[in-house]
């Protein structure tokens, strides 16, 4: 399944696993996007995009 299509049904192009749909301010908007709770990876809602805030101590998976 392509990662965007997945990303869109809720699931991990990472680890295949269902995600959360999670929201938050910043600034005067509210953000949406999708996370997963197995990798912790995050993806915007609109274009499927790795969003995710990587530290160096992340960057194994």
């Amino acid at each position: 399944m392509e990662n965007k299509k997945m990303i869109e049904d809720g699931v991990c192009p990472h680890c295949n696993k269902r995600m959360s749909y999670e929201n938050g301010e910043n600034g005067y908007i509210t953000e949406y996007w999708w996370e997963c709770e197995e990798c912790g990876r995050s993806y915007d809602e609109d274009t499927g995009e790795d969003i995710t805030q990587y530290e160096f101590w992340d960057l194994d998976c």
